[in-house]
């Protein structure tokens, strides 16, 4: 959404505040209420605190129910056109580390100048990184994971937000195999490597950009997430040893190389 859209729309909103609250503005609530979109009924009807949930739910999929004779009471002295959103605050539970589970609810609430707090979770546009988690609109999804998520969220972009999260599952252990032997890196094949983290839980997270991966110089060297070039002694021996760390766990395990690729 624009900002001159979220202007016309608040505009709008501001019209039909007037009216309920009795000014001598000729304007027809339903009317105008009608007329705006989804989005903009819910920030009008956030604006009055004394209506429950269930009133604004009526309001919001029957608006002909809206009459101007109901009366309620403006979170805002302010016209909400002059209101203006001025930080965002991402909360979630629990508030400390994560060492169980495998989903968290975020939520997200716009703090606006005339300093009014509003539950905005359902119109912010949320982003997590790394990908070794997901998200399914405010809910963040993860398995393996002992690492640092960062959580980042924006309310109509006027307002932005970004956390840090610690996650520290406990690791059971970390396998490591090879995903695919890739074409030329300095004129040498690769090997992709994989690791997967696997937690005391049962559960697993693919984890190779977030894996410290070592290697001899004798057997290779690494480049970027698993990319391991072998030397031409591991190319003889068909294996090379690496070590792999994540979390609190180090791993030194020996790769089987694989045929080697034809140099293009």
């Amino acid at each position: 959404m624009t900002r001159s859209n979220l202007n016309y729309k608040m505009a709008i909103s501001m019209a039909c505040l007037a009216a309920m609250n009795g000014c001598a503005t000729p304007i027809s609530v339903a009317e105008n209420y009608n007329f705006l979109d989804r989005d903009a009924k819910v920030l009008f009807l956030d604006a009055y605190p004394d209506l429950t949930s269930e009133k604004k739910l009526e309001y919001l999929e029957r608006p002909e129910t809206l009459r101007p004779t109901d009366s309620h009471n403006s979170q805002s002295r302010a016209p909400l056109s002059l209101r203006k959103p001025v930080s965002l605050q991402i909360d979630w539970l629990p508030s400390q580390e994560v060492t169980t589970g495998n989903v968290i609810e975020l939520r997200a609430y716009v703090n606006y100048s005339d300093g009014n707090k509003i539950d905005a979770t359902p119109d912010v546009t949320w982003k997590a990184t790394p990908p070794i988690v997901s998200l399914d609109t405010n809910k963040l999804l993860y398995e393996c994971v002992d690492s640092d998520i960062s959580v980042s969220a924006s309310f109509l972009d006027e307002v932005h937000a970004t956390q840090t999260f610690k996650f520290r599952k406990s690791l059971n252990s970390i396998a490591v195999r090879v995903a695919e032997l890739s074409s030329i890196i300095d004129n040498s094949a690769f090997i992709k490597l994989n690791s997967n983290a696997i937690c005391q839980d049962g559960t697993v997270t693919e984890v190779s950009c977030q894996t410290i991966w070592k290697v001899d110089p004798q057997w290779g060297s690494f480049q970027g997430c698993g990319h391991l070039v072998p030397s031409p002694k591991s190319w003889k021996e068909g294996s090379a040893e690496v070590s792999v760390s994540y979390g609190t766990l180090n791993v030194t395990t020996t790769v089987l190389l694989p045929a080697r690729a034809p140099r293009r």
